[in-house]
């Protein structure tokens, strides 16, 4: 075993590495699933049912504790503990989904389609059964070991994914969208129970250990909900049910930066945080280095989203969504500030200082919702996506002149890390918008031609521009470096010196020849 492999630092890294190749290849599926879909139904189908499942995410929040991460949270948590936690999952899936039969009309009036009645109900019973997952799997993630959740989240997506489509292909109704969100959950069960050998019982003997932590974690996540879902609301009361499939779509891809390589990553590191809660210096060295990571791979594909908006959206969906395009262009920015955000909250959480994230998120409510009503007055549906970029830029703002106190952050240290990534993934927007336009004047009308050159161009620019600008300063020790050793040591092992990879990707080219 080399050093790397064996230090918690190796530890981290290969829980990172399974947590973001799982968010990406759950997130490929997702997309070969909507791209199929996408053409078997109509973006109102998708908006009726986003309609039901912003219902589903209001309700669904009061039972989102956050028992798993207080039991990763925990030092030495004993099977009451999970016990416990389980208990109290399974109470609050009861609930959520006897309070979906009881708000399914109410909804329905308030939307004024009585169509989301029976998918308000059918989601309910979903939410009841994802409740019933393992507990156990908790432990796994206490030990940082990501490969049964990487191997659960690949095989439920598959089975949302056949049983979408089969349905989809053969009803061409949106009742297929809510048979994938049922499979799903019951596959995650059933493999929950299939990698952990974890039995749980019902207990509530230490549910005062859990909902200490879990109390403000609930909070956190009903603003969060109320702003991410009033969205919804509003435009499917407004707007009616194609622009909530339009805006909810591009508000995923826009989002895509920072739920599939800011959120895994967090994750994977979340533990170690907490056990540097008694160190300042250590837990800001950590959080200065997680977050050069998820700018080095976020921003450029957050701006990489925005500049290839229109090709995307006529690719991956089709002409009838078009309407995503603008919508995708204008909530780019706001991805780019969810990345640059995106791993400080795991930092206050582990600190114990959870009513701050929800000061936090309550501020972000707040200000989204207003400029919403404003906005949308004004520039229609895009007007809401104005709104997102607005809270998101002065939530960011105020997180990191509260997080600058929490950690004695250094602004100058940061910028001296990261200006070369911010450089480079702007030289690279500007790179691929030149080349759209080229295209457009050389008569290039096809999505798929146009996307095929300009995703790759958008790389190697950005590679290009990034690893030189690190070279001509010097090479110094930052998120560039870090992210080639540690990617040369998964893949090559311990030592990663430029001789010793080429000498050993020479060797495994000769062992394939002969």
């Amino acid at each position: 075993m080399t050093a790397e492999s064996s230090s918690p630092t190796g530890t981290v890294t290969r829980a990172a590495l399974w947590t973001v190749a799982g968010r990406q290849l759950e997130r490929v599926l997702g997309i070969a699933s909507i791209a199929v879909t996408a053409r078997l139904l109509l973006p109102s189908d998708f908006g009726l049912v986003g309609m039901a499942f912003s219902v589903l995410a209001m309700i669904e929040v009061f039972s989102s504790f956050g028992f798993d991460w207080a039991l990763v949270r925990l030092k030495n948590p004993t099977r009451e503990h999970f016990d416990t936690a389980f208990t109290l999952r399974v109470i609050f899936g009861l609930g959520t989904c006897a309070t979906m039969c009881v708000f399914a009309y109410p909804a329905a009036a308030m939307y004024k389609d009585s169509r989301v009645v029976p998918l308000i109900v059918a989601l309910g019973f979903a939410s009841l059964l994802g409740s019933a997952d393992n507990i156990g799997l908790a432990e796994f993630r206490r030990r940082l070991n990501f490969l049964p959740e990487f191997q659960i989240k690949v095989w439920s997506k598959l089975a949302s994914l056949v049983a979408c489509w089969g349905l989809a292909w053969a009803t061409h109704s949106y009742w297929s969208l809510v048979g994938g969100i049922v499979a799903a959950r019951l596959a995650s069960v059933i493999l929950s129970y299939r990698f952990s050998e974890f039995r749980p019982r019902l207990s509530l003997a230490r549910r005062g250990d859990l909902t200490s932590f879990s109390i403000w974690f609930l909070a956190g996540n009903l603003v969060q909900a109320l702003r991410g879902q009033f969205s919804q609301f509003y435009i499917g009361r407004v707007f009616g049910a194609h622009f909530v499939g339009v805006y909810g779509t591009a508000n995923e891809f826009s989002a895509i930066a920072s739920t599939e390589i800011a959120a895994p990553l967090n994750r994977a590191v979340f533990g170690r945080y907490a056990e540097m809660q008694g160190n300042r210096e250590l837990l800001r060295q950590a959080f200065e280095d997680v977050s050069g990571f998820i700018w080095l791979l976020g921003l450029p594909a957050a701006l990489g989203i925005g500049v290839c908006a229109p090709e995307l959206v006529l690719v991956l969906l089709g002409a009838r969504w078009a309407d995503s395009a603008p919508l995708l262009q204008v909530l780019a920015i706001a991805g780019v500030f969810g990345v640059m955000a995106g791993n400080t909250a795991y930092v206050y959480w582990a600190l114990g200082r959870s009513r701050l994230v929800l000061t936090l998120d309550l501020l972000a409510a707040v200000v989204f919702i207003g400029c919403t009503v404003a906005f949308a007055r004004v520039y229609g549906v895009v007007g809401v996506a104005i709104a997102q970029c607005a809270a998101s830029g002065l939530v960011l703002a105020v997180n990191y002149a509260v997080l600058r106190k929490t950690l004695d952050l250094s602004f100058a240290a940061m910028g001296a890390r990261l200006w070369r990534i911010v450089v480079s993934a702007g030289v690279m927007y500007v790179g691929v918008a030149a080349l759209r336009t080229l295209l457009s004047d050389l008569g290039v009308r096809s999505a798929i031609v146009r996307l095929s050159l300009l995703v790759p161009a958008g790389v190697v620019l950005y590679a290009i521009i990034v690893s030189s600008l690190w070279w001509v300063v010097g090479k110094p020790i930052g998120p560039e470096q870090k992210a080639a050793a540690r990617l040369a040591a998964f893949l090559f092992g311990g030592d990663v010196s430029a001789r010793t990879i080429a000498r050993d990707i020479r060797r495994r080219i000769l062992a394939v020849l002969r």
